[in-house]
Order: structure tokens, then sequence, then C-alpha cells
């Protein structure tokens, strides 16, 4: 028997309780995860990026652990994405301080439009 961790971080303002619900279903509905010990759902603390959740639970043996893990995974993601719950990412504030004036630009991922060309008698 061996014990499989997954760690979990959601979005501040997320339902911990309802998280915790949906790791303990994602767990109850693997057929490799054993129901003695039960599986374990814990809120674990609030993180510098997330609150911080944790699930714990058994398989009987290590095959296929490394598959189970990753199915463990996928289903807490589409269980956390159905129910409106966010895996949280790491977030910064920048301060800039200045002397003087500072410039921003804000630029967009897509190509600008392209610039006019110079106009023609035909254009008029």
């Amino acid at each position: 028997m061996n014990r499989v961790v997954i760690n979990v971080g959601i979005a501040y303002g997320s339902d911990t309780q309802q998280a915790r619900e949906l790791l303990i279903n994602a767990a109850h509905d693997h057929p490799n995860i054993l129901d003695d010990p039960p599986p374990v759902a814990t809120f674990e603390g609030f993180g510098d990026n997330a609150l911080n959740c944790a699930l714990r639970c058994y398989l009987p043996n290590l095959d296929n652990r490394l598959a189970t893990i990753t199915e463990l995974n996928t289903a807490i993601d589409e269980a956390f994405r159905q129910a409106g719950i966010a895996i949280a990412f790491p977030q910064r504030d920048i301060h800039l301080d200045q002397i003087g004036r500072l410039d921003v630009n804000v630029m967009s991922n897509q190509r600008p439009p392209p610039e006019p060309g110079p106009r023609t008698a035909a254009d008029h």
C-alpha cells in the first residue's frame, strides 16, 4: 500500500468546502483508490497566491501509480472547472518608483492594422 498526495492551490475567494468535496469525489470515483483507509481532503492554509488544499489517498500497490495520479489530476481539473473553482497561479504587483516622467505603452499580442500608404489621386 502507498499514499498519494495531490496538492492543489485554488484562487482566493473560492469555496474551500466545495473544493474538498470535489477532491474526495475524484478519489472515490477512481477504481484504484482504496476505501480503507479512506481518502482525506484538507484545507492546508493561506498561501502567497492560493488557498492550499490537499488530497491524500491510498493505492493497494505501486502498479499504475503514475497513471492514477495523472487521472486524478485530470478529474480534479475538470471537476473544478465545471464548478467554477479556479486553480490559482502566481500573481505579482509591480510598483515603479521614478524620478520625473515615465511613459508606459501597453501592447497587445495582436498585430496592429497596416499603416495606410500614401494617398494618390485615385483615392479621392
